[in-house]
């Protein structure tokens, strides 16, 4: 007797639907979930695939508590994590809820971030994130009618909202504070090229010096991670150069700043006795009394509310696309630029 072989049923899937019409998988699962975002022709196409293969539809979500992406660079940069402690206390105050990602700023982790949170069905996403491949999420927003805001960093392409401070006038407005107090061969330490921010931060430092009549060299003029591991290598390539090392050191980030310090207390090199160090974002450890970093302050609760609130009002037909809100940002002087 020859055996029949039973073949197990596959459970059909939305990514099944989403490759037989030749759609996103985003835009398949805001029809399922009875989102808006596809038109009602599309929509009325992936609910006749759906049925045909048996694939459960849910009724629409609207009654629900929005969901809303929160898609971050670095949560080993405290800046990030403060962000997103004010991103949740923000949604939740305004009756919604916050999915956190953390993506190292890696490319393919900020798509595949994305993605994922297209199908959960958010309802907007907040990006921390910049790269020179940002434009190829575009079609996958669009596709899903979400809307996104960059917060701090902006990539200029990127059609969407930006909420973040003057990065330009913030860096020239330290440099001009570091070069009051006499110092001329100065160090510039920010993050990496492909950050809008930390671009626009060393432009304004560079700028100011230039306008002081100091040329800082090339050499002078370092780019780093966001991250405690950024200022252990700037510390690292400082004390390789030979010469001795610079008057200051003027950082795009508080976490490269303290790193910075740290390293150098260690060997015996106090701030600002033997060097002067700043900051850039304002954490509220930079602040405390212990450290005294001067430091740039950027207003976190303040960027990360209106982020949610321009994200919330977009879903009942308020537009701001293409809108940039410029909060305000504070130079707070501490103690280790060398005031008293």
């Amino acid at each position: 007797m020859v055996a029949e072989v039973v073949k197990e049923r596959v459970r059909p899937t939305g990514a099944q639907i989403a490759e037989n019409l030749g759609i996103s998988r985003a835009a398949v699962s805001y029809a399922l979930n009875g989102r808006e975002g596809v038109s009602l022709d599309l929509r009325r196409q992936i609910l006749a695939e759906a049925q045909r293969l048996g694939l459960p539809i849910r009724a629409s979500r609207r009654a629900e508590r929005p969901l809303l992406g929160l898609v971050l660079a670095d949560v080993g940069n405290q800046f990030y994590s403060e962000l997103a402690v004010s991103a949740s206390d923000a949604a939740r105050k305004l009756g919604a809820e916050v999915l956190l990602s953390h993506t190292a700023d890696e490319e393919e982790a900020i798509r595949s971030t994305v993605e994922v949170m297209l199908e959960h069905g958010v309802s907007g996403i907040i990006l921390t994130v910049a790269s020179a491949k940002d434009a190829s999420l575009m079609p996958l927003l669009r596709a899903a009618g979400v809307p996104c805001v960059q917060v701090s960093r902006k990539s200029a392409h990127f059609n969407g909202y930006f909420v973040g401070i003057d990065d330009y006038h913030a860096g020239h407005e330290v440099m001009s504070h570091i070069i009051s107090h006499g110092y001329e061969d100065i160090c510039i330490a920010v993050g990496p090229l492909t950050s809008s921010s930390s671009a626009l931060r060393a432009q304004g430092m560079i700028a100011a010096a230039r306008e002081a009549g100091i040329v800082i060299s090339r050499e002078r003029i370092l780019h780093t991670r966001l991250s405690a591991d950024g200022g252990i290598a700037v510390a690292d390539y400082l004390l390789r150069q030979g010469s001795r090392l610079p008057q200051a050191v003027v950082c795009g980030a508080d976490v490269i700043a303290l790193a910075l310090i740290s390293i150098f207390h260690d060997l015996g090199v106090q701030c600002p006795q033997d060097i002067a160090v700043t900051g850039y974002d304002g954490l509220l450890s930079s602040l405390s009394r212990i450290v005294g970093l001067t430091t740039v302050i950027q207003p976190r609760s303040e960027m990360a509310h209106t982020a949610v609130r321009m994200l919330l009002q977009n879903q009942h037909g308020v537009d701001h696309i293409g809108t940039d809100v410029i909060c305000h940002h504070e130079l707070f002087i501490g103690r280790t630029c060398g005031c008293p």
